[in-house]
C-alpha cells in the first residue's frame, strides 16, 4: 500500500494530520497532532474504522497530501477527523 502524510488546514489557521491511502486515492478520517502521531496509528489495526460521532461542529478545512507531487482539495473536519472530503476526486464520498 503506498501512503503519504496528509495535512488538514482549519480557517483558524491550525493544522492537523493524517495519512492518505495512495493506492485506493483516499485520506483515512482520523486527524492528529503531529505527523509522528498519524503515522504511528496508521499502524494500528483498528485505524480508520472508528465510528463518526453524531454531532460535531463542523469546519470547512483545506486538505494537502504529499502523495506523487503533492495536490489540494477541500472538505470538512472536526478536530480529530476528516468528515467529508476523504475522496479528493469527489467521486464517491466516505462519510464512515
Amino acid at each position: 500500500m503506498s501512503r503519504a502524510t496528509l495535512t488538514v488546514t482549519f480557517p483558524d489557521g491550525h493544522v492537523r494530520y493524517g495519512v492518505y491511502n495512495g493506492t485506493s486515492d483516499f485520506a483515512y478520517p482520523d486527524l492528529f497532532g503531529t505527523v509522528e502521531e498519524a503515522w504511528a496509528a496508521s499502524d494500528h489495526p483498528d485505524f480508520a474504522w472508528v465510528d463518526q460521532p453524531d454531532q460535531v461542529h463542523l469546519y470547512p478545512v483545506r486538505v494537502h497530501s504529499t502523495y506523487g507531487n503533492g495536490f489540494d482539495w477541500d472538505g470538512m473536519a472536526c478536530d480529530d477527523r476528516l468528515v467529508v472530503g476523504r475522496d479528493p476526486f469527489g467521486d464517491r464520498e466516505i462519510l464512515t
